[in-house]
């Protein structure tokens, strides 16, 4: 389960993410491109404005395909530590059911979700369009003011689905911590990061324990088929799998804003 570490007020910061101010939250907005008849996995970096949560009823902005169920309309499919994956799609059940129409439904209920989402969560959006679309997630910014850090329980000896709770990429090198990391010589024996993109699907990362005689290659994140220190970062927007291959423990990310 996520929990945010709270600080104190809010105050404006301009300039992020195509940001606006509003009173003293700072909201800002990302779109984001998606694949058609197919999956793309999103991170939510935003809250709602004036709270923490986001509804899922609210989470994008864009043009969707409905249907009467999962089969026929596009989906958002979100992960979470306690439920593993909730299904939702969006609805057009024809005429003479307007009041239903155009509303994300949770799979097995007949009215418009109220769920929310937390930043840091992720979601994957299922596409059965052909037509590739843009989406747009918008909502209030979570400063250092406002949110100091957020922590995330990693599953044990599994993958935990995550996102940065902050709308700006963050380095794989030193955007987080998680104490007792596993190192190893490559993915097969060490804790690993997974980032999705559009472009590339997932591209991999795993912690370094060389052993004896390599100290300058351990204990540091390393791409997987390259050999040293990564500069990559997880981007804003973007979602990810830790997968972690001891007991369960915490990663944080700090606030970077």
């Amino acid at each position: 389960m996520k929990k945010l570490v709270t600080a104190f007020a809010a105050c404006a910061l301009a300039g992020l993410v195509n940001a606006q101010v509003e009173s003293v939250n700072i909201v800002g907005y990302q779109t984001m491109s998606t694949l058609p008849n197919d999956y793309t996995m999103i991170g939510v970096n935003f809250g709602a404005v004036g709270g923490a949560s986001i509804p899922v009823k609210d989470l994008f902005t864009g043009t969707f395909l409905g249907g009467t169920g999962l089969g026929d309309a596009d989906q958002i499919l979100v992960w979470s530590v306690e439920a593993g994956y909730t299904f939702y799609y969006y609805t057009d059940f024809g005429e003479g059911f307007e009041e239903f129409n155009n509303k994300w439904f949770r799979d097995g209920e007949y009215t418009e979700t109220t769920d929310v989402v937390q930043p840091g969560q992720a979601c994957w959006l299922l596409r059965k369009s052909s037509a590739a679309s843009d989406v747009t997630v918008a909502g209030e910014v979570l400063t250092s003011n406002v949110v100091a850090s957020v922590e995330f329980d990693l599953l044990a000896n599994d993958y935990t689905m995550i996102a940065s709770p902050y709308p700006v990429d963050i380095p794989i090198a030193n955007g987080f911590t998680v104490p007792g990391l596993i190192g190893g010589t490559g993915l097969g024996d060490a804790d690993q990061i997974l980032v999705w993109s559009v472009g590339a699907g997932y591209t991999f990362y795993y912690y370094t324990d060389f052993g004896e005689g390599f100290e300058e290659f351990n204990n540091k994140w390393f791409r997987d088929g390259e050999y040293t220190e990564t500069t990559d970062v997880i981007p804003a927007g973007a979602g990810f799998w830790f997968l972690n291959k001891g007991a369960a423990k915490t990663l944080t990310i700090a606030s970077p804003i």
